[in-house]
This record gives C-alpha cells, structure tokens and sequence, in this order.
C-alpha cells in the first residue's frame, strides 16, 4: 500500500479514536459501557449524572479541545510558511503571550465580563500586534536570520510575560480575578461547556478558510519573495492576510483556553515529516494532528492524578519544550524545509 495513504490512514484513524477514548475516560467512574447500559435499562439516579457528565461535560469540552487543538497546529503551519522559518511558531514568536497579555488586561479591568465578545477580540488584537512586531522585524535585513529571529522572538515572549506578571501582581488580592488568570494563563479545558463551543467555532472556522485560500500562495513564497513576485503574488498583501489569519486563530483559541504553547510547533514539523512541505495538505493534517494531540494530552490531565486534574496547557508544554531542544539540536536537518 502507499506510504502515504498508510499515514493519512494512521493520522484519520487516531483522531476518530481520541474522541471515543476521551469521552470514555475521566475523573469519573462513568464511561462509554455505562452509556451502551443505558440505552437498554431505564435511567436511574446515577444514569442521569452519567449522561449529565457525558453529554454536558466531557462532550463540549473534546469538541473544544479539538478546535483549540486544530487551530493553534493551522496557525503554526502559517507561521513557519510566512517567516519561510521552520523555528516560527506562534508560541515562539510572540503571538501567544500577545494575546495573552491582552487578556489578562481584560481580567484586570474586568472589560471581559462586560460582553461575551469582549475576550476574543482582546486576544485577536494582542496577536495582531504581536505578530506585526515579529513580521516587520523580520523584513529587516538585520534580523532575517533564524537565530535573530528567535531572539526577537523570546524578548518579546519576556515583555509580555512581564506586563502579564505585573498584572497578576495588581490582582494579589482580588480572590475572584487573581485564581481565574492564574489558571487561565497556565492552559486548560476545564469547565469548558457548549457555549465556549459557540465562541469558538465560528472563529476557527473563517481562520481555516482563510488558512486553506492562502495556502498555495505560501507554496509560492518558498521559493523566494523576487520569485513570488514574479509570478503574481501579492507579498505584502499575502502577509497582512496571513498575520490577519493568524491572530484569528490563536485569538480564538487563547481566548476560551487560555496560553496553550508550542503546538503550534511541533505539530507542523511532525506533520511536515509525514506528509511533506505542500501546504494545503499541511495544513489539512496538522489541523488533525494538532486535535488529537489536545484532545489526548487532556485525557491524560484528567487521568493522571484523578480525581484532582492538571492543566493540559502544563503537559503539553513539557512535551513541546522537549521537542524544541531537539529541534534545535537537529535543525540543519530541517533548513531546506
């Protein structure tokens, strides 16, 4: 059979998996073979909590995780294709701790409760920012090098996160704000419900389609910004929109789950060596890939030390962190990607 429908097979099938898998496991004892049991018996007391836990529960917060999940690995691919760098990720660069630390600015004056919008429009303005920063020091000839870009990209990673200390320093004792943006900032799904969904489907949604327009012209950009312009794409244009794409994404996505780092960029590069460096199919798999990875790594949060969970955000950025030095380790190996 041909490699690359056995990966594509692989990558389709685990993600179909991932969502039977995590709604069966939880800090519960409530799991697929008590959902089979009731169809075929009367609901009890305990039936109802189950389906109440299932349905109300678990279910919402997969199809969250999922979103959360697809979405960050899309705006990582954007990412790694605009800065034609295959360190850049939205983590790395600053675009998670941009729209991070308008977040918390929402928190501390308590503009994100005013309207459901108020958050999500908070982060995508952070990530636009931010992207901006990076995008227009990389345009220099001073700062077009992956290790420059990197240290751009930390420095600005230290600035956010120090106006974020600071708040958290503000809100010491504000009891109802301070825990909130604390848990908030290390990543999680916890407690997240149907209408967290409705936030961020639509989103996620124009941010793919976008991602999926504009994707071709990144396979163009690979080959160079002179050669790119001579066969009629529009760089400029294709970067606002791109930036535009990706501050979609990641707001979305920080905004209902708060700071989850580095899947935006292991998940590409994982993709990029099973499926190769086209795009759109890029795209399509890391989007896969990238739920799957929230959606398991979450079933572990709940898992590991239940009935007490762990922030998903903390498991995964164990995991991407070791990934990094790895990848920095091995990057000659990737500079022609």
């Amino acid at each position: 059979m041909n490699s690359y429908l056995v990966k594509a097979f692989c990558s389709v099938l685990l993600f179909f998996l991932s969502f039977p898998l995590a709604l069966h496991f939880g800090s519960t004892d409530f799991g697929l073979n008590d959902l089979v049991n009731w169809f075929y018996s009367e609901p009890t007391m305990d039936e109802t909590v189950m389906q109440t836990v299932l349905f109300n529960i678990r279910l919402p917060r997969i199809l969250v995780g999922s979103l959360v999940g697809g979405s960050l690995a899309a705006a990582g691919v954007l990412s790694q294709g605009l800065f034609q760098n295959p360190l850049a990720s939205p983590s790395v660069i600053g675009t998670t701790a941009g729209g991070s630390v308008a977040a918390a600015l929402m928190f501390f004056t308590g503009v994100g409760g005013f309207h459901w919008l108020s958050l999500p429009l908070a982060a995508f303005t952070g990530c636009v920012v931010s992207t901006s920063i990076i995008l227009l020091l990389a345009s220099t000839k001073k700062m077009h090098s992956v290790e420059t870009l990197l240290l751009a990209g930390f420095a600005l990673n230290a600035l956010f996160g120090a106006v974020t200390s600071f708040v958290l320093t503000l809100l010491l004792s504000d009891f109802q704000k301070f825990p909130a943006l604390m848990f908030w900032m290390m990543g999680g799904l916890d407690a997240k419900g149907w209408w967290h969904l409705n936030i961020l489907w639509p989103s996620v949604l124009l941010g793919v389609v976008l991602a999926w327009r504009i994707s071709p012209k990144l396979d163009v950009l690979a080959l160079g910004t002179d050669v790119a312009s001579t066969l009629n794409v529009k760089v400029n244009s294709l970067r606002v929109i791109s930036i535009i794409t990706i501050a979609i994404l990641v707001g979305a996505a920080v905004s209902v789950a708060g700071a989850i780092s580095f899947v935006g960029l292991v998940v590409p590069h994982i993709t990029r060596i099973q499926f190769g460096p086209h795009h759109r199919r890029l795209l399509f798999y890391s989007f896969l890939n990238g739920s799957t990875l929230v959606i398991l790594s979450d079933v572990l949060a709940r898992t590991l030390w239940s009935p007490q969970e762990v922030q998903v955000g903390i498991l995964i950025s164990i995991l991407g962190s070791v990934f990094f030095f790895w990848l920095l380790f091995n990057r000659h190996k990737f500079s022609g990607s």
